[in-house]
């Protein structure tokens, strides 16, 4: 029963994420749109690959390192928050 219990918890902390790597997805492709940047001029400013970005910006994260995270969020003049929920 509590091997079921934590398998449940981890499947819910995985979709959990999946849904805020998509937020932040959405987040980083409206703020470069909203600055006209193309997904080669961002590739210039942040160091990224504009596969990179792409990938970032559909969600699909879990190849992308947290330093490449705050390299995109940096060049964007984003600032990431955490706070319990």
């Amino acid at each position: 029963r509590m091997h079921q219990q934590i398998m449940y918890e981890q499947q819910r902390n995985k979709l959990n994420a999946m849904s805020k790597a998509q937020e932040l997805g959405n987040l980083i492709s409206m703020r470069r749109n909203s600055l006209g940047l193309t997904y080669d001029q961002l590739s210039d400013i942040s160091g990224l690959s504009p596969y990179e970005i792409i990938q970032i910006e559909s969600g699909n994260i879990s190849s992308i390192t947290m330093e490449k995270c705050f390299m995109i969020l940096s060049a964007l003049r984003l600032n990431l928050s955490a706070y319990p929920v």
